[in-house]
């Protein structure tokens, strides 16, 4: 079992690596993830994985270092057991290959994010 605290660190993994099935194992079968630069939201996780990856070949996300994880437990839902984080990425590649709303341009590229996950 995955430990609660770990989910960040987790999630820039698999999105630095090639496995879109170990990003999509990562979510709940009912996620939705939203990609609020894109205006994308989709159901198809392991799908947006491999689309991403396949244009950003060597993409890694990192963590902010000037940045902590911020934890946040709601303790009136399931006995405190639920928790979320926010947390800011560094994420770097070079788009190689067109996504359906950005032509690919062949060069290096960086930008920040911020992310928050529930678990």
């Amino acid at each position: 079992m995955i430990s609660r605290e770990s989910i960040p660190e987790k999630w820039a993994a698999v999105w630095s690596d090639n496995d879109s099935a170990a990003f999509a194992k990562l979510f709940a079968p009912q996620a939705v993830y939203t990609d609020h630069a894109h205006q994308l939201i989709t159901t198809k996780l392991e799908d947006h994985h491999r689309v991403w990856r396949n244009a950003n070949p060597n993409f890694k996300v990192i963590f902010d270092p000037s940045t902590p994880i911020w934890w946040a437990r709601d303790n009136a839902d399931n006995d405190g057991k639920k928790t979320s984080c926010s947390c800011r990425t560094i994420n770097t590649g070079t788009f190689m290959e067109s996504l359906p709303r950005k032509v690919a341009s062949g060069k290096n590229w960086s930008f920040t994010a911020m992310v928050h996950l529930i678990a």
